[in-house]
């Protein structure tokens, strides 16, 4: 055997090694031009930085907020993101913080954020924890699965909750990362998602702006059958997310509150199915358009039993069990209705509302964790029961799963409570629960807040799939009367004012809106009240501070005005340009800002 010679050896073991010195140059000229692309896109204000939890320079100390934009992680989309009110880290010592985590109806929608039940619940802990600094964080998202959530539950860990709140559910066939949608998701993607050059060309490959409507990602066909191997499809995703969101809880200690999610039953109802037995099929059309309101009371009996023998051939139609429900009710068999518009739910071919399996998961999971602190509530059956109706409907909802005012306020009662017993051992105290009249003062509630979400609520309705249920017309003859009802408690002033802002403002900057319409009418005092209201309600932003220093200049308070200044600089995000030259003007005739009085 002929041994390799000396020099061909040295000149392989060259050739070896300029190889891999030239992956390695590789390598690292892209690991350097990657960030160098970063720091670019950044300088250029391309992109966003989706962090959920991120410093509030413009705040003296150690503050913090929960980013608005941090959905842009989980979609190319504006979903609204979390509630950015500004916290302190490190956590101040006997501060008890409570962080929610989930979707729509923790975010607020058809309200505004500072409306939702989680504000809601920090008016009642404070009045059950007197003398304890108390602090609940909104982060909800709107349009979210449990999937991405598992992420938003991670980075909270970032903000030091005392306890975690998961309301969640609703989204696991439609929303971002649901089984049923085209928004699908991976961890991988939403880590990737923080980069901004990805963000970059995802919006040029998609050819979407960040002001696109989520419902363009939706399937064309929305229907879900009974037997659809999507629904255990859907019941698996959401229990893995459950028990990873309570995994992170248990390895960083806090304390995790899982939430049996409600839905309108009683007024929110299916879309109309195929039948497939032929001799019933006339039948069931004919159901599907009756009006059982407008039935005689003395034929409801024969109804019933029309509806169950049909349901014998059908037993799977969410439109005979929902109008089997009606029928129910009408004769005050309140318990029997109640099941039939859970069935009806749990059969509609419309996925948007969870069934009582979701509810089963999640108290499944809370038994799993429960040495990790771990509990569950029921919102679902402390809804059933503070309705006094056969079911919850438009006494707590304003369509199928979004809250209206009293609704947000049982919700905020019902996990107050839970909290205050469950995890921080002490007994509930129900004379310091506040009257609804303190808690809209809190608040800064107004008519039009409400007229708004009602408004809103009608826009879904109007929307597919909810414009195809089958008594569409009934549930938008009741948002319309209650729009109505709403409307004949402001004054015509008032009433004027609201009708003449434009939709956006009305949406996104209400409250302001007003304020600033009495300002345009010389009427400063009155545009005060409204801007104070609105400084409470978003102190993250500058505009009714700068507007209450305009209003206080007018009224020859300049002393005031300079201290509403320099409140216009601590606020978490910065004045836009308009205000902003709007802001200078007013400091050149005030003077410089001043520290407010302590």
């Amino acid at each position: 055997m002929i041994a390799p010679s000396p020099s061909i050896s040295t000149s392989a073991t060259r050739s070896v090694r300029r190889y891999w010195i030239f992956r390695i140059v590789i390598i690292l000229f892209v690991c350097s031009i990657f960030p160098g692309i970063e720091l670019v896109l950044y300088l250029l204000d391309v992109g966003t930085d989706t962090s959920l939890v991120l410093p509030a320079h413009r705040i003296p100390g150690s503050c913090y907020y929960l980013n608005p934009r941090a959905d842009f992680a989980y979609c190319v989309e504006d979903l609204r993101g979390p509630e950015p009110r500004a916290f302190e880290l490190p956590k101040p010592d006997g501060a008890f913080r409570v962080v929610i985590v989930g979707e729509s109806t923790v975010q607020g929608y058809p309200y505004p954020s500072e409306l939702s039940f989680p504000r809601q619940m920090q008016l009642i802990l404070e009045r059950q924890l007197p003398g304890k600094s108390v602090e609940v964080l909104n982060a909800g998202i709107i349009g979210l699965s449990s999937v991405p959530l598992v992420d938003v539950v991670q980075q909270v860990m970032k903000a030091q909750p005392d306890v975690v709140v998961l309301y969640t559910g609703h989204n696991e066939f439609y929303g971002v990362g649901g089984v049923s949608t085209n928004a699908t998701l991976s961890q991988i993607s939403i880590l990737s998602r923080r980069f901004r050059l990805i963000q970059y060309l995802t919006s040029l490959l998609s050819g979407s702006s960040p002001s696109g409507e989520l419902v363009s990602r939706m399937p064309k066909n929305v229907e879900v059958s009974l037997d659809s191997p999507l629904r255990s499809a859907a019941e698996r995703q959401y229990e893995s997310s459950l028990v990873s969101m309570c995994e992170i809880c248990s390895r960083h200690g806090v304390p995790v509150v899982l939430c049996g999610v409600a839905s309108n039953l009683r007024d929110q109802s299916p879309l109309p199915q195929a039948v497939s037995d032929v001799l019933v099929e006339k039948t069931v059309r004919h159901l599907q358009k009756l009006d059982v309101t407008n039935v005689r009371s003395d034929a409801i009996p024969d109804l019933i039993s029309e509806i169950r023998a049909a349901l014998k051939r059908e037993p799977a139609n969410a439109a005979l069990h929902f109008r089997l429900g009606q029928c129910l009710e009408r004769s005050g068999e309140s318990r029997e209705a109640s099941s039939e518009f859970i069935l009806a739910r749990e059969s509609d071919p419309c996925r948007y509302r969870a069934s009582s399996k979701f509810r089963d998961i999640a108290s499944q999971a809370a038994d799993r964790f429960s040495k990790s602190g771990a509990t569950f509530v029921d919102i679902e059956s402390a809804c059933c029961e503070a309705s006094g109706l056969s079911a919850p409907g438009h006494d707590l909802f304003l369509e199928h799963v979004h809250f209206n005012s009293d609704g947000n306020w049982l919700v905020a009662r019902t996990l107050a409570r839970s909290i205050i017993e469950k995890h921080l051992s002490r007994t509930w105290d129900e004379s310091l629960v506040p009257s609804v009249a303190d808690r809209n003062e809190w608040l800064g509630l107004l008519v039009e807040d409400e007229c708004v979400a009602v408004t809103l609520a009608g826009f879904l309705t109007q929307s597919s799939p909810f414009n195809r249920v089958i008594d569409l017309k009934n549930q938008q003859r009741a948002l319309q009367s209650s729009l109505e009802q709403l409307v004949t408690t402001l004054s015509e002033e008032r009433l004027k004012i609201f009708v003449e802002l434009d939709g956006k403002t009305k949406v996104d900057d209400l409250v302001d809106g007003i304020g600033r319409a009495y300002l345009d009418r010389g009427r400063a005092i009155d545009a005060l009240q409204f801007f104070e209201i609105g400084s409470r309600r978003r102190p993250w932003m500058p505009n009714s501070n700068v507007f209450s220093a305009i209003a206080l200049h007018q009224l020859q308070r300049d002393l005031d005005a300079r201290r509403e200044l320099y409140l216009s600089v601590q606020t978490v995000f910065s004045a836009s340009p308009p205000l902003a030259k709007a802001r200078d003007r007013v400091q050149l005739q005030v003077g410089q800002p001043v520290l407010p009085d302590p």
